[in-house]
């Protein structure tokens, strides 16, 4: 279940970046809002689409959630959405974006939410970390949680940096760093029934910046002692993880082979690969 802050604290006060304190595209898609992010300079260049969602809603008496790609679990990650929340409840209640998921679908572990509340202000919560740390509130002049509002956050390592429609709100906020999945989530007064509605809901996978070749792993698959499937079994790459290929072979089957930096192979058609992996060195 998602907590949610009792109340308000006073907004501390943020020193936006100069180039980047707004964004003029924030709620134009995602090829428009990375475009802008990319040429501020505030994530590199690179990077992919994980899942894009027109609509995602949630509506219960209680927590709840919706999960998203489940099976493509990241850490690095730009995710956006226009948030509309419809409370009647004069009990606090949360809705919002969800990322670094972890556990299963049925059962969550931990996980990041940036959204709002019905009680004119708006949130985000690290659930890893204890309450007096996770949890950071902002409340803009003028700040109407019963209008749609528009969130795209920026996670990278250890940190978190959100605009809330478009305005810089939190720069650079501790979080830890952990890869997970994607939802919608929702905390309301078990009394009542709560909407919590997000539009045009998309997550970016944010790029290391390298110039090296990554291997991308959107499922479990099998490593391989050499460059073929008639190799033992070397070990597996889980599913959301990242690492590095120092050379590249064709194998027997026709296919690509990957060497990775631990010596074992992995073949094309199951990973996803970013970076220069074009120039690598034949094995």
């Amino acid at each position: 279940q998602a907590p949610a802050p009792t109340q308000a604290p006073p907004t501390p006060p943020l020193q936006p970046p100069p180039s980047a304190n707004s964004l003029q595209n924030h709620d134009l898609g995602w090829e428009i809002a990375m475009s802008e992010l990319t040429a501020l300079g505030v994530v590199p260049e690179g990077g992919s689409l994980i899942f894009q969602e027109d609509r995602v809603f949630a509506n219960a008496a209680g927590s709840g959630y919706v999960d998203l790609a489940a099976n493509s679990p990241f850490a690095d990650v730009v995710m956006a959405g226009e948030i509309n929340f419809n409370s009647t409840s004069t009990e606090l209640e949360t809705c919002g974006l969800t990322a670094r998921m972890t556990g299963t679908p049925q059962r969550l572990d931990e996980f990041l939410i940036v959204g709002t509340t019905n009680q004119g202000f708006a949130y985000l919560l690290d659930t890893q970390l204890p309450e007096d740390q996770g949890i950071f509130t902002y409340g803009p002049i003028g700040y109407d949680s019963t209008e749609p509002h528009h969130f795209l956050y920026i996670l990278v390592d250890g940190e978190v940096t959100v605009y809330l429609d478009g305005e810089l709100a939190v720069d650079g906020f501790p979080v830890t760093d952990r890869s997970g999945f994607y939802g919608l989530g929702m905390v309301s007064d078990p009394n009542s029934v709560t909407n919590c509605e997000a539009l045009n809901v998309w997550v970016y996978r944010v790029s290391s910046g390298a110039q090296s070749c990554e291997i991308i792993a959107s499922s479990t698959v099998n490593r391989r002692s050499g460059p073929g499937t008639n190799f033992a079994i070397a070990g597996q790459l889980q599913s959301g993880s990242i690492t590095q290929a120092v050379a590249q072979t064709e194998g027997g089957d026709g296919f690509t082979w990957y060497e990775l930096d631990d010596g074992s192979f992995i073949r094309e058609d199951i990973i996803r690969t970013e970076g220069a992996c074009g120039s690598l060195p034949s094995s």
